[in-house]
């Protein structure tokens, strides 16, 4: 509304904008939650035999509606990528994704021949990860599979979306730099990466203290004393 009233003044429609000074309430971020690796084991045997989309979000980052859209043709079994380029839209039908950017994400080797197990044999246009009808999983159709089984998680209200949270938290943990999540994910910038993630490498600040203490150790024991000038 306040956007709207300034396109009024703007167009001398009126003469100030009643909502100006009105500011906007911030909205409530809700926690991100990550699944832990036997949390997530036991989710993927109780989505089976749907479990394909739900590794792949789990081991690329993807966006739930990116995925679906995945077809045969995007899957580079020589490179170990998958191209993601594109979404899905309220009708079922391929869109882009959320920045409009094409990216690939690597496959890891147990993703990789469950990929290739389900692309043998089928056409390049075809859907890779299809829900029984062949078609790409719209949210109607993914919402009752996810409702069933999410109580594995142990978090009831545990939703999609956060797969992908999931799959960006084992990247920083395992040692992931900035900008090779930000490539995973599909995000603008570093810095919106940092937005959201950025905390995760704040609990690894230790790890880096003890990592570069034995360095240290590692380069005295490699290198001989210094001498002091004469």
């Amino acid at each position: 509304m306040k956007a709207l009233l300034e396109h009024a003044v703007e167009a001398t429609a009126i003469t100030a904008n009643p909502m100006q000074r009105i500011k906007r309430r911030k909205k409530r971020t809700k926690p991100r939650r990550y699944l832990t690796v036997a949390q997530a084991d036991a989710l993927l045997a109780a989505v089976a035999p749907h479990d394909l989309l739900v590794l792949f979000i789990l081991r690329t980052g993807a966006r739930r509606g990116e995925a679906a859209t995945v077809r045969v043709g995007d899957l580079d079994v020589r490179r170990q990528r998958v191209r993601i380029q594109s979404g899905i839209d309220s009708d079922g039908s391929d869109g882009d994704t959320k920045t409009g950017e094409h990216r690939d994400v690597p496959a890891s080797p147990d993703l990789l021949a469950r990929l290739r197990q389900a692309a043998a044999g089928r056409p390049r246009d075809a859907y890779l990860m299809p829900d029984p009808d062949g078609n790409a999983w719209t949210r109607h159709k993914w919402r009752p599979v996810w409702n069933r089984v999410r109580a594995a998680t142990g978090i009831p209200d545990f939703d999609t979306h956060e797969l992908r949270h999931t799959a960006v938290s084992w990247a920083i943990h395992a040692g992931a730099n900035i900008k090779t999540v930000q490539a995973m994910v599909g995000h603008a910038s570093a810095a919106m990466t940092l937005d959201v993630y950025g905390h995760l490498w704040d609990d690894d600040l230790d790890v880096v203290v003890s990592r570069v203490d034995e360095y240290l150790a590692e380069q005295r024991k490699a290198e001989p004393p210094h001498s002091p000038p004469e």
